[in-house]
């Protein structure tokens, strides 16, 4: 609704930046809708029927996005709730908030690419999860299956990969992924695969979350 709002009320010679200022806030009013489970059409209508009242009538272009019931604070939520909402989220959810990490990790990052003949994008990777998903019946270095259930599905476990990398990675463990990471498109991938540790356990994944979060934080203080 936003974006046809600025093509009604800017011809193509008009504000020519205009994209410039309105798609970062609607990225992240969308992305905080989310965090906030809020992000259904109904839970961000009020937020953006006021934003296309504000691009109307007010002439508005920053700032467009205002505080409301579902969303009474335009920035993040505590480190805790953010961690909540990634170990709950639906997987789309996560790839909304994952192909926004893949280019506030690093802007250099590619949105699409052919390799082997074969065309990828950012939106169509896969979640990797760094320490694998099914549990192996063994005690991997002080990990048990209920201290990993608790980790597994924070954001901090989840990355995005290619599928067919995803797929070759399957539930190896992090030294042996790193072989395969190195061949990924995906910057934060390649980056992990210089990594010199051997093992992906708790403290990483703590510091991970805490990662993605102040990236998210800086990212909407920026905007709103």
């Amino acid at each position: 609704m936003v974006v046809s709002v600025c093509f009604y009320k800017y011809n193509k010679d008009e504000n020519k930046g205009i994209f410039d200022e309105i798609l970062p806030q609607l990225v992240a009013y969308n992305a905080l809708g989310l965090i906030y489970e809020k992000g259904g059409s109904s839970g961000l209508f009020w937020g953006l029927m006021k934003a296309n009242v504000n691009i109307i009538k007010e002439n508005k272009i920053k700032n467009i996005f205002e505080s409301s019931i579902n969303l009474p604070d335009l920035k993040m939520p505590s480190l805790e709730n953010f961690i909540d909402f990634s170990k709950k989220a639906r997987p789309q959810q996560i790839r909304y908030i994952l192909s926004l990490y893949a280019i506030l990790y690093n802007q250099n990052q590619v949105m699409q690419w052919n390799k082997d003949n074969k065309n990828y994008s950012l939106v169509k990777a896969e979640i990797e999860h760094i320490f694998p998903r099914n549990w192996q019946n063994t005690n991997y270095n002080g990990w048990d299956e209920k201290k990993a259930q608790e980790y597994l599905e924070q954001i901090g476990n989840k990355m995005f990969l290619e599928k067919k990398l995803n797929i070759q990675a399957g539930n190896g463990y992090f030294n042996r992924k790193k072989e395969i990471y190195q061949s990924s498109y995906f910057i934060e991938a390649q980056d992990l695969a210089k990594s010199e540790q051997k093992d992906w356990l708790k403290g990483d994944i703590e510091k991970r979350n805490k990662q993605i979060y102040d990236a998210f934080s800086k990212f909407f203080t920026s905007v709103f």
